[in-house]
């Protein structure tokens, strides 16, 4: 299906150069917001262990996944072959994320465009190119940008396949099994995928993609046993509460970052009743763009497609949690299937515009209006807010470098932090690590943790730097401390940065 055809016909080289303006600018707008930064923003924890894993090489990074990651190995293959060659900077290791973020505008672009308008795509297009979440992960080294590609990739792909062209459904599978090799949550996404065309009564072109992706993933099933031992999940154990499934629409809507609302990185927990007015468009909209869906023809097919696969993600996560009873995916786990969010939120502004009894440009341009209204305050503060850096590593280990003295050794908590914090000063003396197993994340249990990694420190330690950060209990600062005064340790200096704790204990003599 053409969306040139929705529309009555192939438009004429004026329009066409118009909405080809339109897209570079759109573009170029995703491109600066995506920049500004990119170099800047202090490498945080998970980044520091994107590019641990990195630099094993790839034996290395297949044999260290097998034991101890929760996460397939796609991005780290990746990120290794790209570091190998253009270095570890921030700025070359996250050019990656760069590019994919933009290729996520591109794609979300096309997809609107292909389900509907162009008028639509532009509307989509520029709702991802502003998106806090999306802006945050081109600025990163996770593997949330790739999937995104991926699985957008694979949404166009499956309408092509419904249009009946056989030789897509292998495309399909290998798409499909790219998701799979980068990230468990983009799983949902093939089922629902995968679903979609057996309804659509086109299950032999569903057996066909599952056949390729089956036949391409079975070599990572050895792998999955690495995921049942270190599952992320275990490390945080965030409460579910009932405004968790209200915070998800938040951040597919406006992506946070509103007085109280929650960022990429942390939630601070504003009532769930507040959301209400954020929200409104994006729901309202967005039931316009399924009112749309129940129209006959590809055109309602392939929104069912959008709406369909957006839903079976966020109802499994749903359902995951309330099995666990914590959280089973921050929001910023979700973002791949935002774009999905922001085409129906496009078709949706068309659509009423198209129905109302007014100037279709008037509503198109006060949807508009009032859409960029709720995004401009978050991208303000994402971008210069300093309440919103939420992890600043560069700036402890200044500290640190800045009071460092030969001899003096770091004690981690918990062990990682030093992969992050090791980027900008290695310390040449001791490093010690509190191991912190998955499962033993009770506050009662970090006394003992704390004890055991604290006699590694020898008599000669006479200087300790005490570099904390999450995940830990409430009760870990205080614990951590009576161990160290029991070792005869006086806390001389602290300071606290955005995400960690730094102390200087010395002993006394």
């Amino acid at each position: 299906m053409s969306g040139y055809g929705l529309r009555g016909g192939p438009r004429g080289s004026g329009q066409t150069y118009t909405w080809a303006l339109v897209f570079v600018a759109i573009l170029t707008v995703a491109a600066i917001l995506r920049w500004e930064l990119l170099g800047v923003r202090s490498l945080w924890y998970d980044e520091g262990y994107s590019l641990s894993v990195a630099r094993l090489g790839w034996r290395g990074i297949l044999d260290f996944l097998k034991k101890n990651d929760a996460h397939p190995a796609g991005y780290y293959l990746l990120l290794s072959f790209w570091v190998d060659r253009f270095g570890d900077s921030l700025l070359a290791a996250r050019f990656p994320s760069f590019v994919l973020g933009l290729g996520v505008v591109v794609l979300t672009w096309a997809l609107a465009r292909e389900v509907y308008s162009e008028k639509a795509a532009a509307l989509a297009a520029l709702l991802v190119a502003v998106h806090p979440f999306q802006v945050m992960a081109s600025n990163e080294m996770r593997m949330y940008p790739l999937l995104t590609v991926l699985v957008l990739s694979a949404v166009l792909c499956t309408l092509r396949v419904r249009r009946g062209e056989p030789w897509h459904a292998v495309l399909l599978g290998v798409l499909w099994a790219g998701v799979g090799y980068t990230s468990y949550y983009g799983l949902l996404a093939l089922a629902a995928m995968g679903t979609w065309l057996a309804v659509r009564g086109n299950g032999r072109a569903a057996v066909t993609a599952g056949a390729v992706f089956a036949l391409l993933y079975a070599p990572w099933v050895p792998y999955l046993a690495g995921f049942w031992r270190v599952n992320p999940q275990l490390w945080t154990r965030e409460a579910l509460w009932w405004g968790y499934p209200v915070e998800l629409l938040a951040a597919q809507g406006f992506g946070g970052y509103w007085p109280g609302t929650f960022t990429y990185h942390t939630s601070f927990r504003l009532p769930a009743v507040q959301y209400v007015p954020l929200l409104a468009p994006y729901l309202l909209f967005g039931a316009a763009a399924m009112r749309a869906g129940e129209e006959p023809g590809e055109a309602g097919a392939g929104l069912g497609l959008l709406a369909w696969t957006w839903a079976v993600v966020h109802v499994g996560v749903l359902a995951v949690s309330a099995v666990l009873g914590w959280v089973a995916a921050y929001p910023r786990h979700l973002v791949f299937v935002q774009p999905l969010a922001a085409c129906l939120v496009g078709v949706g502004v068309v659509r009423a515009s198209r129905l109302l009894a007014f100037s279709p440009a008037v509503v198109v341009g006060l949807a508009s209006l009032w859409l960029l209204t709720l995004q401009a305050p978050a991208v303000a503060a994402m971008q210069s807010d300093p309440r919103y850096q939420t992890y600043r590593y560069d700036r402890a280990a200044e500290f640190v470098r800045a009071g460092y003295r030969p001899g003096d050794a770091v004690l981690y908590v918990p062990d990682g932090t030093s992969l992050a914090f090791e980027y900008y000063f290695r310390p040449p003396g001791r490093r010690v690590e509190v191991r912190v197993e998955p499962r033993a994340y009770r506050a009662e249990e970090w006394g003992q943790l704390f004890r055991h990694s604290v006699r590694e420190l020898g008599t000669e330690d006479h200087r300790v730097w005490v570099v904390t950060t999450s995940p830990a209990p409430p009760a870990g600062e205080a614990a951590l401390r009576s161990v160290l005064r029991d070792r005869g340790y006086e806390l001389v200096a602290e300071r606290v940065f955005p995400g960690l704790r730094v102390v200087l204990a010395v002993r006394r003599r």
